[in-house]
């Protein structure tokens, strides 16, 4: 049996979200030999663009926070407000290299246990038309595209054996 994941069960691996021990129960039976594990090479791609959106809006969350309490600590019943923001920063700041570590890592056993779907111009170009015909967005599209061709190249392979 193969099972298809995509972008969201490599960020569920990376950021130990609510369903990470599913995902982990899979990727198990892929390392056991007891399914075939198949993803396609956008999908390990996309969460880097994630999660460094991710980053990108919590800077400008700190940054706009910062002025503010750089504001508010001039007044005298606010003072202590930068202690506890200080804080709040640094769990900011620190959650950024966990995503980065938890992404790198989450790929990293993933190619180790995982077949790649490739993403070449035939899967580009069926995605095009899935888009178009089904209203997708791009991604979803091509993600879908990259498992429909892998799945038609698995049971061409098959009828041939």
């Amino acid at each position: 049996m193969t099972v298809y994941v995509e972008s969201n069960f490599v960020l569920e691996l990376a950021l130990e979200q609510e369903e990470c021990d599913s995902c982990n129960a899979i990727v198990e039976l892929a390392n056991r030999g007891l399914v075939v594990l198949a993803v396609p090479a956008f999908s390990l791609a996309e969460p880097h663009v994630a999660i460094a959106g991710k980053e990108k809006a919590r800077n400008q969350l700190r940054r706009d926070l910062d002025a503010h309490v750089r504001d508010l600590a001039r007044s005298r019943p606010h003072r202590t407000v930068p202690t506890d923001f200080a804080a709040f920063a640094a769990v900011l700041a620190a959650s950024a290299q966990f995503e980065r570590d938890g992404v790198r890592d989450s790929i990293s056993g993933l190619l180790q246990s995982a077949e790649v779907i490739a993403l070449d111009a035939t899967t580009l170009r069926l995605a095009l038309d899935i888009q178009a015909e089904f209203a997708m967005s791009g991604q979803d599209a091509i993600v879908l595209a990259s498992a429909l061709a892998h799945l038609d190249f698995s049971v061409r392979r098959e009828a041939a054996s």
